[in-house]
């Protein structure tokens, strides 16, 4: 895992480097090393621990690395080419045909999400990362064409999300990844589905900024607004799903649902952080008991005090926190 960006992007950016431990950072859980399962490498190996982690996240490690700049555009182009359509496009397809047929079975699944917060990548080829927006609306449509061959017909909505799961206005770093338009191929497929009431237009509120950069600090209903323009542009007025946000304390969750519900959000949904006591972990997941064993991070969390959900701080060997 290495960072895309020289390092004094990063510095500029205000991106947080891929950092690793050891002379051999990445051979522990590797394939072929015989030092772990390489099914367990996200969560075994310490070099992915340290850069694989929601922190990370936030702070643009993991967006900015080669490996996902390398993969985004492929995967967004994989229905293009013959070796990848075969070996990801169709197996895609194929579980979200499955998903969709699970819908039918269950009145309360609303809709199936295609991708969750997809990154634009391509770097460092300028003109791959422009495209890559274009790209996703692209893969976006060629899933909706292949879903519209099924037998019997597809009825399940859709819900698609913008770069990033922001929007294509949603900052100046986000106007600039949509100064190439997306294809009319995509248009059509887009509105197809769209006046099929196929459509839900999914959209992520982080209103910080961040690394990313892909939020401006905009008002809820500065954010429902836009929100409602770019489905009225490209998906026929689909509705629009805040489908993730996140407060600390419920007093401020609830507010921000009633002022979603207000400034015109028909659907809300907020990040649910993990009872940290259960999982022993930073989220909603537990390691398995020998990953557990060779961990080389203590945690040390902070709860909520009211609801007992907290956002998680990981602590190297020193106790120093892991930034």
């Amino acid at each position: 895992m290495t960072t895309v960006c020289p390092w004094w992007v990063c510095c500029c950016c205000k991106i947080e480097p891929v950092r690793s431990h050891g002379d051999n950072p990445w051979a522990a859980y590797a394939v072929g090393t015989n030092q772990g399962n390489p099914a367990s490498m996200n969560v075994g190996n310490r070099s992915m621990r340290m850069n694989n982690n929601d922190l990370s996240w936030g702070l643009g490690t993991l967006v900015w690395t080669t490996q996902v700049h390398n993969y985004a555009p492929r995967l967004y182009q994989c229905h293009s080419n013959a070796a990848d359509r075969q070996a990801l496009f169709e197996p895609y397809v194929q579980y979200i045909q499955w998903l969709c047929r699970k819908w039918e079975q269950h009145w309360n699944v609303i809709g199936i999400e295609l991708l969750n917060e997809p990154v634009l990548g391509g770097m460092p080829n300028l003109k791959r990362f422009l495209s890559c927006r274009r790209d996703l609306f692209d893969f976006y449509a060629n899933v909706m064409d292949s879903l519209g061959k099924s037998d019997p017909p597809i009825r399940a909505p859709l819900a698609l999300e913008d770069g990033f799961g922001s929007l294509g206005s949603g900052s100046n770093f986000m106007k600039v990844l949509s100064m190439i338009p997306i294809s009319s191929f995509a248009k059509e497929k887009l509105k197809e589905w769209g006046e099929k009431n196929q459509l839900i237009l999914s959209i992520h509120w982080y209103p910080s900024g961040g690394t990313l950069g892909h939020l401006a600090k905009v008002t809820v209903e500065q954010y429902v607004a836009m929100g409602k323009k770019e489905s009225a542009e490209l998906m026929a007025s689909s509705p629009i799903w805040v489908s993730e946000f996140c407060m600390l304390l419920p007093e401020h969750t609830a507010k921000y649902l009633a002022e979603f519900t207000n400034a015109g959000s028909p659907c809300t949904t907020y990040w649910q952080y993990t009872d940290t006591q259960y999982t022993q972990s930073f989220g909603w997941y537990k390691y398995p008991p020998e990953v557990g064993r060779r961990s080389v991070f203590s945690r040390r969390f902070f709860h909520g005090e009211r609801s007992g959900m907290g956002w998680g701080h990981i602590h190297n060997d020193h106790g120093a926190p892991v930034r």
